[in-house]
Order: C-alpha cells, then sequence, then structure tokens
C-alpha cells in the first residue's frame, strides 16, 4: 500500500521550498527554538536551572503573611521572589554582625 501523504498542500501540488525561493527566504538553517543557557548550575536537582549563587528552598508561612507579601509584591509591582529577596535583605541589614561568616 503506498504511503499516504500527510500534507493536504503537498497532495494539491504545493512545493514550500519553491515559495520560498520566490518569495526571496533564505533558509535559516539553525535549530528552532529558544538557546540553551549554559551559565546554569546543574550539579543537583535543587539547583537544576538557576545561575550559580541560587538555590530552592520550601517555606511554610502563614496565610496571612504571604497573602500581605504577595499584596506588597503587586503593589510595588515585583515578582513574589523579588518581594521575598527585598524583605529578607531588609530584616538581615542589621543582623550581618551576628551572623557567622563563611
Amino acid at each position: 500500500m503506498a504511503r499516504m501523504n500527510r500534507n493536504p498542500l503537498e497532495a494539491m501540488g504545493f512545493d514550500a521550498e519553491k515559495e520560498r525561493e520566490a518569495l526571496g527566504i533564505e533558509p535559516t538553517g539553525g535549530k528552532r527554538g529558544r538557546p540553551p543557557k549554559t551559565d546554569l548550575v546543574r550539579t543537583n536537582g535543587v539547583q537544576a536551572g538557576l545561575p550559580e549563587d541560587w538555590t530552592r528552598a520550601t517555606f511554610i508561612v502563614k496565610v496571612e503573611q504571604l497573602e500581605k507579601l504577595k499584596d506588597y509584591a503587586y503593589t510595588e509591582r515585583l515578582t513574589l521572589k523579588e518581594a521575598l529577596e527585598a524583605a529578607l535583605d531588609a530584616f538581615l541589614k542589621d543582623k550581618t554582625d551576628l551572623l557567622p561568616h563563611k
């Protein structure tokens, strides 16, 4: 049994290569899609896909505190990650003398 043509345009005699040539479109020849990020750490599952100085962590927080953080982020047009980073930076600002340094 003959292989059925899956592209109806080709069955009607349409040739994509000839159309591109007629329109003056040069073939790109490269891969499609987003280029891979090379500066990401992929040593373990926690850091997979993150820059070198970032990690993932899971916390349990009170619903009220999370809602306040989300409201702050929305009001300031920040992401939740940026709002949490700002809150932690502000909290830890005067406490760096007490923390052990690596």
